[in-house]
């Protein structure tokens, strides 16, 4: 069991298509969630599979395409070790992280400074 993100690993892929293809991925997957041994693997951590890469970047991604409302045309997400998690419009590099704060701080500073968080 894993999540096959080879259609869209390291090569560009316009934006709908990689939006399509993670809310597919995501429908098919959160239906399996069920699964007990499925729900075991993918809350697991692992090099092994990429449970932890798309619903920690991918998806977070995906969102945040969605809100740019076709500002950019093209993407290419990179999974692994490297400077940025994709790069849009062959120009752009997006780094996607996870700020732990119990306060909320940042997610407030930024809708305050931009009218949106993501």
């Amino acid at each position: 069991m894993d999540i096959d993100i080879s259609p869209v690993n390291n090569r560009y892929v316009n934006v709908s298509y990689y939006i399509n293809f993670v809310k597919e991925k995501l429908a098919t997957h959160s239906s399996l969630v069920k699964n007990r041994e499925y729900k075991r693997i993918a809350s697991t951590s692992s090099h092994q599979n990429n449970f932890k890469i798309f619903f920690e970047e991918m998806v977070p991604l995906m969102f945040f395409l969605q809100r740019q409302d076709h500002n950019y045309q093209k993407i290419k997400y990179m999974a692994g070790d490297q400077v940025g998690d994709a790069i849009v419009d062959e120009k752009t590099i997006i780094e996607i992280t996870m700020a732990k704060n119990s306060g909320k701080y940042l997610v407030t500073k930024d809708m305050l400074d931009h009218g949106f968080a993501f």
